[in-house]
């Protein structure tokens, strides 16, 4: 009898892999029938080898799906079955249902039948493939690298230009060092540095800010097409906390970097700014090597200057640290300005720049504001000044009057002890004028001053400083 299909799909099913097996038998030629007609010969044998081998089938409708597939999938059912470990068919079901957005009630169903794992389990193989992943990324980067991607120091310097200037005569380190042998510094008094302050000038400024209530655009004061030259340069892996450091950086950034022999650069003096750390390193360097008898190796030529950004960084310190007051409903003191302007500020060391700032320039503005109400007993400045315009020779009459009268010490005093006269308060001595009384704040003058260009400004701002700063612990 020749061997049916079932039989055969038996025998090769329990064949190993690649082993065809013993050819089937063929099947024997039926007699010949007495009518005469020839036998016809039986179909060839279909074993599953000869199934894989032909192409899927292809197109729509009643076609089969390979059967392949659906044994593994019930390949992978048994083992699952067998072996609690073999999950690959359940996360394979469960990743698929997790990219469909599936309810959880699907998960919960189909795991209870065996088909996928728990909402849970899919989430904690989704963070491990996520980890997995990033572990790759970053294999590759420090491939790429060579090193890890994190920095412990960095300096970063820009060097700009100095124009309108003879170079020569500008950084020439001969006066420099000429007033320090001559030990000038030793004669600096308090009276020195107090008559460095021109407050004529100081108070037209002030009493120009008063009125800038009035408006927000201005003649830009720099010279037209002026742009200041700099050059960003390579950051250093130097730590600029460290004093030892700051010359590494200084040699990294000009003999290095600017490929300046050290000869020259001991001859031109180079002034460099930072902030109050870098500039007091940068001293301690220059006083223990002053003794060197190297010019460049001695830092002669280094002239450290507190940039102007970082002194009014600290100037908004200070006036937020004097004037925050300690509770809320006190509405004079900027604890409670911050609430009710809406403002984040904190009463913090080195507080964020730009909010401070804002919070204290606003607070001057209305604070202004309100002088000016009080100064012509009006409500609406807006209805007033419509109604009764004004020369700028007048309103700058009128804010010199206000500013003595409420921006001055002497109102000041006067405001927390009326009942004593000013003589009395001070003592015996020679009284206040209204030019030597110095001014509660000077807020907005090294902001203006910079942003017109007008350095000689900034300067007489840097010498009221000189004693804000003291004053303000």
């Amino acid at each position: 009898m020749p061997m049916d299909l079932d039989s055969q799909a038996a025998q090769a099913a329990a064949m190993p892999d690649g082993d065809p097996g013993p050819e089937p038998p063929t099947a024997q030629p039926a007699p010949a029938s007495t009518s005469g007609h020839a036998a016809s010969t039986a179909p060839p044998p279909l074993t599953y080898t000869t199934h894989f081998s032909k192409p899927a089938p292809t197109g729509t409708g009643k076609n089969r799906r390979d059967p392949f597939i659906i044994l593994l999938i019930a390949f992978m059912l048994l083992m699952s079955v067998q072996n609690l470990h073999f999950s690959a068919f359940w996360k394979m079901i469960s990743v698929w249902l997790f990219a469909h957005t599936a309810q959880h009630g699907v998960y919960t169903v189909l795991s209870r039948f065996g088909f996928s794992t728990s909402y849970t389990s899919v989430l904690k193989f989704m963070h491990a493939l996520s980890k997995s992943a990033q572990s790759k990324l970053r294999d590759i980067a420090r491939l790429q690298l060579g090193q890890r991607d994190t920095i412990h120091n960095r300096t970063a310097v820009t060097f700009v230009e100095l124009e309108d200037c003879d170079p020569k005569k500008a950084f020439d380190p001969e006066p420099l060092w000429r007033v320090h042998q001559e030990k000038r510094r030793a004669q600096l008094t308090c009276k020195t540095l107090h008559h460095r302050i021109d407050h004529a000038k100081l108070n037209s400024w002030l009493a120009l800010h008063c009125l800038l209530f009035l408006t927000t655009l201005a003649a830009h004061c720099m010279q037209h097409g002026h742009k200041t030259q700099f050059h960003p340069m390579a950051s250093s892996n130097f730590n600029e906390r460290n004093t030892a450091e700051n010359a590494k950086v200084l040699h990294d950034l000009i003999i290095m970097q600017l490929g300046l022999p050290e000869e020259e650069v001991a001859q031109v003096l180079t002034i460099v700014a930072g902030d109050q750390s870098t500039i007091e390193k940068l001293c301690t360097l220059k006083k223990f090597l002053a003794s060197c008898p190297h010019g460049y190796s001695n830092y002669g030529w280094v002239l450290p200057l507190i940039q102007l950004w970082h002194m009014g960084w600290s100037d908004l310190e200070r006036i937020i640290n004097m004037h925050w007051g300690s509770e809320v409903n006190d509405v004079s003191s900027f604890c409670s300005t911050n609430v009710i302007m809406g403002r984040n500020v904190k009463n913090i060391k080195r507080p964020d720049y730009y909010p401070a700032q804002h919070l204290v320039f606003d607070t001057l503005k209305v604070e202004i504001l309100d002088c000016w109400r009080k100064l012509f007993r009006e409500k609406d400045l807006d209805q007033y000044f419509t109604s009764n315009p004004m020369a700028i020779e007048d309103l700058l009459k009128h804010a010199q009057t206000l500013l003595e009268r409420y921006c001055s010490t002497a109102a000041y005093t006067q405001a927390l002890y009326p009942d004593q006269s000013l003589g009395e308060f001070f003592g015996a001595g020679k009284p206040w004028t209204q030019h030597d009384g110095g001014k509660q704040s000077v807020v907005e003058g090294d902001q203006y001053a910079v942003a017109d260009g007008d350095i000689g400004r900034a300067m007489n701002v840097m010498a009221v400083w000189v004693f804000t700063f003291a004053g303000s612990g």
